[in-house]
């Protein structure tokens, strides 16, 4: 207690010491070509267009701001010069190549839009996980940073369709395909420099393969000349992986991140007067209360942390319209 130790002081806090200052500048020039061929009516076809699109873009990069190379740590001259080098990370570029056919058909009953696309993904930012229960790169047992890691194929199928088969009624299908590669994924050791791979098993995807949403509806013309409207829409899903630790098996699904394919239905009644002068309507969001995983990854101390999308929910809706 008679002989102090100050280690906050001027020399070992700013001049070289525990600070450390970084700056960066990010410019790009993202272009983008279209062609477009239009369509006139006849028969069946309302209107069209076939489209081709190529542009390009970029997610500028920024700062590791849980790393330092002047934290209290002793690391040697080689591994302060890896810390400092990965304090940064640079931007990641994308270019797209897509095509599709966009057509109003059947005197305006029937709207579809279809597209196929392909993205090219470079240097793109990849999250890296350390275990640090060693203490050798501060007191943060697992220390999260970014790197410019992977490039990544996307390939893409997209289908809308809106359509009034009948009178009152209403028909809406969207169904989603995808398909992600990586093409190559290295990063660097923040302990030793080398480069590593990680195992094709973990490797976060974080997207289902293809998505269908349909809604379904019909206004019912009442005798005081209210409408009263039932809706019923459904999502569904494939399986995915939010997240797959190092014991996870190639083939294999993690015990702790793996959210199984599902189904999800919202439903909603709507009634208005002949007057359109308000409107009331009951809802349910997740009817049936599925278990959904909206974010799932390993967390500090080796735990894993599991959130979930909202369960079962159920409202009502009262709306006055006022003036002309």
């Amino acid at each position: 207690m008679c002989q102090a130790t100050y280690e906050l002081n001027r020399d070992n806090h700013i001049n070289g010491g525990f600070m450390f200052d970084a700056a960066e500048t990010y410019n790009e020039t993202t272009p983008t070509i279209s062609l477009t061929r239009h369509f006139a009516g006849g028969g069946a076809l309302d209107s069209g267009i076939l489209y081709a699109t190529i542009s390009e873009g970029y997610l500028h990069g920024a700062f590791n701001d849980e790393l330092n190379p002047h934290n209290g740590v002793d690391f040697s001259v080689d591994g302060r010069a890896i810390v400092e080098s990965l304090v940064t990370y640079g931007p990641e570029f994308l270019t797209n190549y897509e095509m599709g056919f966009k057509a109003t058909m059947a005197d305006g009953n029937v709207r579809l839009s279809t597209a196929i696309f392909y993205m090219d993904y470079s240097d793109k930012q990849e999250a890296i996980q350390v275990d640090n229960s060693d203490g050798q790169l501060g007191p943060d047992p697992n220390l999260e940073y970014t790197q410019n890691a992977a490039n990544v194929d996307i390939t893409g199928i997209e289908l809308e369709l809106r359509t009034s088969p009948w009178s009152g009624g209403f028909l809406s299908l969207d169904v989603g395909m995808l398909d992600t590669e990586y093409a190559d994924f290295q990063y660097i050791d923040i302990r030793d420099g080398t480069l590593l791979t990680p195992a094709l098993n973990q490797l976060a995807n974080r997207t289902p393969d293809w998505t269908v949403t349909a809604t379904l509806e019909h206004a019912f013309q009442l005798g005081n000349g209210g409408i009263l409207t039932p809706q019923v829409v459904a999502y569904a899903q494939d399986d995915m992986e939010w997240w797959r630790g190092g014991d996870v098996a190639p083939g294999e699904v993690s015990r702790d991140c793996h959210q199984d394919s599902f189904t999800k239905w919202r439903g909603r009644l709507t009634y208005e007067p002949a007057a359109r002068n308000w409107m009331a309507a009951l809802y349910g969001y997740n009817i049936t209360d599925e278990e959904i995983l909206f974010r799932c990854q390993e967390i500090r101390s080796g735990a894993v942390g599991r959130w979930y999308e909202a369960p079962s929910q159920w409202g009502a809706e009262f709306t006055m319209r006022f003036g002309g």
